[in-house]
């Protein structure tokens, strides 16, 4: 198990408290961090949904793009949410 450097902090604090800290253990994510430059107006879409959802605009856009990938490796999904978003529509008017 790797573990972190200490800091110039850490070495501070242990000389002044004559303690010594426990390094902790250096954390490994299969996560990335991607930054992505997005024109004013789609970005304030996007923090209008995540405002209603109650989630960060970091949470959307993951799911958004998750999904779209999704759409991506089974092309039919779209149609049948296309579909059932029409037959939706319809009963609403229907009622």
């Amino acid at each position: 198990m790797t573990t972190r450097p200490k800091t110039t902090l850490v070495s501070w604090l242990e000389h002044e408290t004559g303690k010594t800290l426990e390094p902790l253990p250096a954390v490994h994510t299969q996560d990335r961090h991607v930054s992505v430059r997005l024109p004013t107006d789609l970005y304030e879409r996007v923090q209008a949904i995540a405002g209603t959802r109650g989630e960060s605009v970091s949470q959307v856009l993951r799911r958004l793009v998750s999904e779209s990938i999704a759409r991506l490796d089974h092309p039919d999904a779209g149609a049948i949410d296309t579909a059932n978003a029409a037959l939706q529509e319809l009963r609403r008017h229907s009622a």
